[in-house]
């Protein structure tokens, strides 16, 4: 079927090599590509006019042509900044097509089912429909999914979209639905790679520079409970005397206790005694964990364990030392995914490298016990 080139991204050699073009040159924007999206960015040295660093171009790495493509781009927002912005804007005002009809009924469906900004995936997907051209039909819908890229979690949540356009009446074939599911072999686990995760000291690295105390307090709660980026912000209670907090019904995955993997960091940042950074206590939990993602993007120079560090490194680091520190060798997997709001399938699947090691100890721990 048609639809964007799959397979690997551009070698990133290509765009690396761009990259020194464009410095050469003096361009104030460099080519970015990473592993959570298969979409390059644009990187600016000097900030975007809106304060931004960075911005996605809306190509994807495995289209033919796209290094070059963003190369170009990068030389055009030399003379125009705004240039994204205003192709976006332009982009977000189609006709009343057929598609777009499509994108309302499927947003106000959305909306009866209170499925808002606490998924922002099916959003984005509505206004990447209303943008699409000709006639609506499902063939098309099956091109928009399989111009994903080929094992991406991309892929599984475009998916997922189609089963909410099913809800409003879309008739999409059944059997072509289970078949690229089962192709596609994206695994959660793909996001978490160990030698991407910070050391302990790394750790205490970065959030002892951190010089705002409240911002301090997030990123401390972050890495000593695991938490979500929003979740500081959703406190129920303070750390008991075992160090266990509370996390409140209104966060993304409801009530659930935490114990944290580095107890020593508690009173390392004084975190039974703080104010946190003011917020709205109404914000969704999306509002809330952006802004996190903000503080984290302007303060990543203070991060050394890679070079684009991403605040669920520390919640990902949390999970690594509950599943392989002996001090947590009684907690078994149930009640770690418990402890961070997952399913127990979900959670094997995040940290499989993890939990298979823990379960094949506890199977030899038994055996040697009989």
């Amino acid at each position: 079927m048609a639809g964007k080139q799959l397979g690997r991204p551009t070698s990133q050699e290509n765009w690396v090599k761009k990259n020194a073009v464009l410095m050469e040159l003096g361009s104030n924007f460099r080519i970015r590509l990473t592993s959570q999206s298969p979409v390059f960015y644009v990187k600016a040295i000097c900030p975007f006019p809106d304060g931004s660093d960075r911005k996605s171009t809306g190509v994807y790495s495995t289209e033919p042509g796209a290094v070059d493509r963003v190369f170009k781009l990068c030389l055009h927002l030399d003379d125009n900044p705004n240039a994204l912005v205003e192709q976006k804007k332009a982009a977000e005002k189609p006709g009343y097509t057929g598609w777009r009809a499509l994108s309302l009924e499927l947003e106000t469906h959305l909306r009866k089912l209170e499925i808002q900004d606490t998924h922002p995936d099916y959003w984005r997907h509505s206004r990447s429909l209303a943008r699409l051209p000709g006639a609506v039909h499902p063939l098309v819908i099956e091109q928009w999914v399989e111009s994903s890229p080929e094992n991406s979690r991309e892929r599984t949540r475009r998916l997922v979209t189609c089963n909410r356009l099913v809800e409003v009446g879309v008739e999409l074939d059944r059997n072509w639905m289970d078949r690229v599911k089962s192709c596609n072999k994206y695994s959660p686990s793909q996001a978490v790679e160990p030698r991407t995760l910070p050391s302990d000291e790394e750790v205490e690295q970065f959030i002892d520079s951190l010089k705002n105390r409240g911002w301090q307090v997030v990123f401390g709660y972050i890495a000593t409970w695991g938490l979500r980026n929003h979740e500081p912000f959703r406190l129920h209670s303070l750390p008991d005397a075992d160090g266990l907090i509370e996390i409140s019904d209104n966060s993304k995955t409801g009530f659930h206790v935490v114990a944290p993997a580095h107890p020593d960091w508690i009173d390392r940042w004084n975190l039974r005694d703080f104010v946190l950074p003011g917020f709205d206590a109404a914000a969704s939990h999306v509002v809330l964990g952006k802004r996190v993602t903000k503080y984290m993007a302007r303060h990543r120079h203070l991060a050394t364990w890679r070079e684009e560090p991403k605040t669920y490194d520390l919640r990902h680091a949390w999970a690594a030392r509950v599943h392989t520190h002996p001090d947590y060798s009684h907690i078994d997997v149930a009640v770690a995914a418990e402890m961070m709001g997952h399913a127990e399938k979900i959670h094997k699947a995040t940290y499989l490298r993890w939990t298979k090691k823990e379960d094949l100890k506890r199977r030899l721990r038994q055996k040697l016990a009989a």
